[in-house]
């Protein structure tokens, strides 16, 4: 599979910087606590999940509210940059912090072909707390990404990994499509 990466930061609407400066960032933005960055890593985080996996929906499963404005972002993103997509898979939104680990583990959001994107929220104060794209064998850096508000980042399924902030948030928000 060929490396096909992205990098814009110049998407977001003024409707979509709204969403993010007045509901995301406000004081009173509800996250729940996880134990677990990926599945069984014990790296706490925050996470606001918007649109839950498909394969963790039930019948009655229901949206957030917020996924009106997480699709727009998507929207935005896919027309400036020529991308097509017909699905939405899952859409969150992570707040990390120091949680006395570097790093999440490699890891992948799905066992299926998707698209990823990554929308930077906030100006971290750690410009350390990267992400990072590996190649499928997880011996080849292709690509570290510095954290800068409002900048996109659009990446086939590739293994990644995110530098946690030694200091400060870093708030990201992750969709990922097909």
């Amino acid at each position: 599979m060929m490396f096909k990466f992205i990098e814009d930061n110049n998407f977001l609407s003024q409707r979509n910087k709204d969403f993010i400066e007045n509901t995301v960032l406000s004081n009173n933005f509800p996250y729940m606590y996880r134990v677990h960055c990926v599945p069984e890593d014990y790296n706490s985080q925050l996470v606001h999940s918007i649109l839950e996996r498909p394969e963790r929906r039930t019948k009655d499963y229901k949206p957030l509210n917020t996924l009106p404005e997480m699709e727009s972002i998507l929207i935005n993103f896919c027309r400036k940059n020529n991308i097509k997509f017909n699905e939405m898979l899952r859409a969150c939104i992570n707040f990390s912090y120091n949680n006395g680990s570097d790093k999440s583990p490699i890891h992948m959001d799905h066992e299926y072909p998707y698209k990823q994107l990554i929308v930077y929220f906030n100006d971290c104060l750690d410009k350390k707390s990267h992400t990072v794209i590996l190649d499928h064998t997880h011996a080849l850096i292709l690509k570290t990404v510095v954290p800068e508000k409002y900048k996109g980042i659009c990446f086939d399924r590739f293994p990644h990994y995110a530098v946690f902030p030694k200091q400060g948030h870093r708030i990201i928000g992750v969709i990922t499509f097909r």
